[in-house]
């Protein structure tokens, strides 16, 4: 098997091609982020599928390290979340109500934190499906630009057990266990895992003498299966992880090479603790009809240290603490007859985020005469509610044996409300002549709220041309509720309306060689009007925005996969992702200065051109196995305003593996991470030209010893 990005550019794929034949099939693949399981032959979206073959097979740790692979999708910020297509899933450069991309595990949406400081990693996964362009229909709410479903191995009622040991540059220690098997035969079975790692990192705090860097993660999983009938299936999941990681945040000037030493007077530290709980029931009431209900509840305290001002000066500081909570219901009504299959159902999910701000920063920010050594602490209390519910369906008929039609649609109800309250005081004196300033001292509290609904229609059609090929158009709409956000320096109420993107996708999937090749293609082409995207509130400190409509943009491009089946020991992969982005008309007037400009014609932040991947894995019946990839993603801009000065380059990632397997008991994998070292950049904030800024890297070549052993 191999990382299967799915994608789809239709006439690329009818011309059989001349190899040795076996018979060493692909196997099939079932893609179970949908309302109603589909072989990935039949998935009309483009969705990515990494099986539990290819995650044990290659050196990943993590969901960043999976996605990296996949084209037109990439992390965003340095590791700090995701984009696909373009679209960080906070929105156009970071901004707005919601999120545009939501990571599920075992069914339950994550929260903006716990996506990055979370339950992400590879450890004991079954499958990972990354869906591209809006999931509107099939998700619902924060997935206007797609989705990511994790889901973790079930229990079965027969015995296993699992473990893993590994040792890596920059003191990186990795011990996990899995196990687990029936309670009661063909009735109630167990699986517990255990995934434990930790690294010193790359990045030296010379001022502090510590690693900047480093990070520790802890996941614990219980899932139960009970089958109290052959009609009845029901998996409990409980997880608890501990994810924390320090400052990787480098000063950078001209030169974009990777700088592994920092002097901060703040250590950095960022990070979540996570409880996660999901209920799947599944009931076959007959061949035909089937009901699911899937409950789940997240709990997520967060917490960061910052700081601000990236120096040993004791300048400014940020200290925020917050929690995440989420429960949410879904039920479904599944059919599957003669020619219509489908599923019916609601969705509920209630929201509350909140954290507390404690930040230093220089009294200039509010007018650059005031003297930057004065400092002024503000301390301020967040809180956001969101609560939404939704009825959905989702169906296929089949007109003729070949000829399909595809409907579905989604009425989707949000309301939420944001409070805060706030109380500032000054560091330092204030000097004489800024009595002014006293003004801003005391306590504000503020309040908004908000609600919204949408109707996402989504039609398309699906002809079989032959028995192992298919070609799909299906045209959909996507939505993010609009909002209200409070300014993090006054309390002051910002409204922003919602935004809406209109979707048009072609796609084939094909089988050929006797079912040793698959080539999976999409090309994608989308209107999106409102784009809820952050503008700096001042140039001197670009993290402090806030939130406006841009007007209209449009996104097209393509993803094309293959996976070739040599023979039963050779398997060659890849993919090439395509994104053209741009806003078309986005007037943006600076709040401090007044200015006004357009930034139509300018590219999304990190939406890269072009992304590939190709890679071959290599088995031997004695045991010996190995196999590189190489992985490439095009320069991307880090700003709305697409300045030169913060263009993180291109960047190629060369990964490769060699090692022995014992009779499927034990296995010894030597492996290389970025083998050829490039800098891989990831963030770049620079305020101007030749300017001293900030960024962030990927991790330089790594490279380490994994020992797995299943019994």
């Amino acid at each position: 098997m191999s990382f299967r990005i799915s994608c789809a550019l239709c006439c690329v794929l009818a011309t059989p091609i001349a190899f040795a034949q076996s018979d060493s099939e692909l196997d099939e693949i079932v893609v179970k982020g949908t309302k109603t399981e589909q072989s990935l032959f039949e998935v009309t979206d483009s969705v990515s599928v990494v099986t539990a073959e290819e995650i044990e097979r290659e050196p990943v740790a993590d969901l960043y390290d999976i996605v990296e692979r996949i084209p037109n999708v990439t992390s965003a910020f340095g590791e700090q979340g995701f984009a696909i297509r373009g679209v960080d899933q906070r929105g156009i450069g970071g901004g707005g109500s919601g999120l545009t991309i939501t990571t599920y595990v075992d069914d339950a949406p994550l929260g903006n934190q716990t996506t990055f400081f979370g339950p992400t990693g590879s450890w004991d996964v079954e499958q990972i499906e990354v869906f591209r362009g809006p999931q509107s229909t099939n998700f619902g709410r924060n997935a206007l630009a797609g989705a990511i479903y994790i889901r973790t191995r079930d229990p079965s009622f027969e015995s296993d057990f699992r473990v893993r040991a590994e040792i890596a540059d920059a003191d990186t220690y990795q011990l996990s266990v899995a196990g687990g098997g029936a309670l009661v035969e063909d009735t109630i079975a167990v699986r517990l895992s255990a995934d434990y790692r930790e690294s010193e990192g790359f990045i030296d705090n010379t001022f502090l003498g510590q690693p900047a860097d480093e990070s520790e993660l802890t996941n614990f999983r219980l899932k139960f299966l009970f089958t109290p009938s052959e009609d009845i299936r029901i998996v409990t999941t409980t997880t608890y992880a501990e994810n924390f990681a320090g400052e990787d945040i480098v000063p950078i000037l001209a030169t974009d090479n990777f700088i592994d030493e920092v002097q901060y007077d703040t250590p950095g530290r960022e990070g979540t603790e996570t409880y996660l709980h999901a209920i799947n029931f599944n009931w076959a009431l007959s061949d035909a009809w089937a009901i699911q209900s899937i409950t789940t509840l997240q709990n997520t305290n967060y917490l960061r240290i910052e700081d601000f001002d990236v120096s040993p000066a004791p300048i400014a500081a940020l200290d925020r603490t917050g929690s995440d909570d989420a429960i949410s219901q879904e039920f479904r009504v599944k059919y599957s007859g003669e020619r219509l299959s489908g599923a019916l159902g609601f969705y509920y999910v209630d929201v509350e985020d909140s954290f507390d701000d404690e930040f230093i920063v220089p009294a200039s920010l509010l007018n650059p005469a005031i003297p930057p050594t004065l400092l002024i602490q503000r301390q301020s209390v967040f809180a956001q509610e969101a609560e939404n519910f939704a009825i959905f369906g989702d169906f296929r008929y089949e007109l003729t044996d070949r000829l399909s039609v595809l409907f579905g649609a989604r009425f989707d109800e949000e309301s939420s409300a944001e409070t805060a309250v706030s109380t500032t005081t000054f560091v330092t004196p204030i000097p004489p002549g800024f009595e002014f300033l006293r003004a801003f001292e005391g306590s504000d509290a503020s309040q908004t709220a908000a609600d919204f609904d949408a109707f996402l229609p989504k039609i398309g059609l699906q002809w079989g041309a032959t028995e192992s090929s298919n070609i799909a158009l299906v045209v959909q709409r996507g939505y993010r509720a609009g909002g209200s956000e409070l300014s993090i320096l006054d309390g002051t109420a910002v409204d922003f309306d919602p935004e809406f993107i209109t979707n048009y996708e072609l796609s084939t999937r094909s089988l050929l060689l006797d079912g040793r090749l698959s080539i999976n293609a999409n090309i994608f082409y989308a209107d999106w009007e409102d784009q809820q995207v952050p503008v700096p509130i001042d140039a001197n400190i670009p993290e402090l925005t806030q939130t406006v409509n841009a007007g209209q943009s449009s996104v097209s491009g393509l993803e094309l996969e293959f996976d070739f089946r040599v023979d039963n020991s050779l398997d060659i992969y890849g993919s090439l992702g395509h994104v053209i982005s741009e806003f078309e008309d986005f007037p943006l007037t600076n709040p401090v200065t007044g200015i006004t400009s357009n930034l139509g014609g300018n590219r999304f932040p990190f939406a890269a051109e072009w992304s590939a991947n190709v890679g071959f894995a290599k088995f031997h019946e004695w045991g010996l196995f190995y196999g590189m990839d190489v992985n490439y993603r095009d320069e991307v801009f880090t700003t709305n305003e697409n300045e030169g000065f913060n263009v993180v380059p291109e960047r190629t990632l060369v990964n490769a593996r060699l090692g022995y397997d014992m009779n499927d008991t034990y296995r010894v994998t030597l492996y290389a991470r970025n083998l050829l070292d490039d800098d891989n950049i990831q963030f770049l904030n620079r305020p101007a030209v030749d300017q001293i800024g900030t960024a962030r890297f990927g991790n330089p070549r790594q490279l380490g010893l994994r020992v797995d052993a299943t019994f």
